[in-house]
């Protein structure tokens, strides 16, 4: 049975169990169901036919997703147990495809120590046994040349992009450490996601039309930063026609042209530092540009330049919050230029997205939770006369504009039981907010 079928048996299954309807009921409302074009949803029939109230839909409705993540977490398990005892004496391949095979985030490797995976934010081993020096050496140096191996014995750290055909694009980190090597393999999807998909507000859809200015990706490490852009950019690339250049390092995602012309350049590889690319990037007619990291202040300065002379760029910051990321911007500058740059931001800062990755109530997956800045008169009064602390208030009262507090953001996944309370405390600007609805 496929997915849609499992949704559509638990939801009727449900009714009946939960006594909303009975089986002569159901069957009439299945049979209106599958003679219907286009095929409406079973609740919609149920509703239609006045066997369903709003309310008693919504709460089968989370008992299906309950029902559906268990059956996931136990798919998954099974599947890990397998894993583990196909991975006895497994070469560096067979521990790539265990990590896809799962649907982890990153495999780790290191000296003296079991193999691990990220899976749905949390680290799991993939064997019983620790990997010894010589072994781990030996699963490492396979997938790189002799010229790289060299390079990491000089330099003590190698990162590199490893693709493999059927599995994807692989983000490698090789280290030294006390008891001697180790890595992290993270996966990047062949697929780039739509908005929808990833649970992205409606509000990113405004950002093709956009002609210049700023925008901003923040979060924490793991958050989901970089898969965001590259759904912006790949919405862009089909829905306008514009010249793309990104500046990466490395480069992750990979785009074909379509509507719009994208270049994507490797700091390093394709050009020397991040100051000579953007540099002979604003010589080469882009429309947009596209920095994957933007954390040194030299970075920001040169970003927001590169905004005031017209184009639009997308720029990716790590930092845990959108007030955080503005402090740490007009912060990194000194004097007179910090000045400069409170002004600069606020003449052509056009939104921040800040984004966590927030465990389901079952822990079977991450969903993302999004807070979205919009600039406008507002909270360009508050950046110039250094006022980042009230921006939040601004966002509060200007929802119809966009604009949504990661608070508000927590508190929609946690009324949908998509994820518990205690995840959604932990992250909050205002804990009591949710321990009060927990008490209630």
């Amino acid at each position: 049975m496929n997915r849609e079928g499992q949704y559509k048996s638990y939801l009727g299954q449900l009714a009946l169990e939960y006594g909303y309807v009975s089986q002569e009921q159901l069957d009439y409302c299945l049979d209106l169901q599958r003679r219907s074009q286009p095929r409406p949803l079973l609740g919609e029939v149920l509703i239609d036919a006045g066997y369903l109230e709003e309310e008693a839909l919504g709460t089968l409705l989370a008992a299906q997703r309950r029902q559906m993540n268990v059956a996931e977490v136990s798919r998954t398990r099974a599947k890990r147990t397998r894993l583990l005892r196909s991975l006895k004496n497994a070469k560096l391949i067979d521990y790539l495809k265990a990590l896809a095979d799962l649907g982890a985030s990153e495999l780790h490797l290191s000296s003296e120590a079991r193999p691990f995976v990220r899976l749905q934010g949390n680290i799991i081993n993939l064997a019983a046994t620790a990997i010894n020096h010589e072994r781990c050496e030996q699963l490492l140096f396979s997938m790189i040349d002799l010229i790289q191996i060299e390079r990491f014995e000089k330099e003590h750290v190698l990162s590199f992009i490893l693709p493999l055909q059927g599995l994807g694009r692989f983000v490698v980190n090789y280290y030294h450490h006390r008891r001697g090597y180790g890595a992290v393999f993270r996966r990047v999807p062949e697929k780039i996601p739509d908005r929808d998909s990833l649970g992205l507000p409606d509000v990113i859809d405004e950002i093709p039309s956009y002609r210049q200015g700023l925008i901003l990706l923040t979060g924490p490490h793991t958050s989901g930063k970089t898969t965001t852009l590259a759904t912006i950019i790949e919405s862009i690339n089909v829905s306008r026609r514009r010249h793309i250049i990104t500046l990466e390092k490395p480069v992750e995602y990979v785009f074909q042209s379509k509507g719009s012309l994208i270049v994507q350049r490797e700091i390093g590889r394709h050009v020397p530092d991040f100051k000579s690319a953007l540099r002979c990037c604003l010589r080469e007619d882009p429309d947009i540009i596209v920095l994957g990291d933007i954390s040194e202040p030299e970075h920001i300065r040169m970003a927001l330049t590169a905004a005031e002379t017209g184009h639009l760029v997308l720029g990716v910051l790590r930092s845990p919050t959108t007030d955080q990321a503005l402090h740490r911007m007009i912060e990194s500058c000194e004097g007179r230029i910090r000045s400069n740059i409170r002004n600069m931001l606020a003449s052509f800062l056009k939104m921040v997205i800040c984004q966590q990755l927030v465990p389901s109530v079952d822990r079977s997956r991450l969903h993302l939770a999004v807070e979205i800045l919009k600039v406008n008169a507002a909270v360009q009064n508050h950046i110039r006369e250094d006022r980042i602390h009230q921006i939040p208030q601004v966002m509060q009262t200007s929802r119809n504009e966009g604009m949504l507090l990661m608070d508000d953001a927590l508190m929609n996944l946690v009324e949908q039981d998509i994820i518990p309370i205690g995840e959604a405390v932990a992250r909050a600007d205002d804990p009591q907010r949710f321990l009060t609805l927990e008490d209630g």
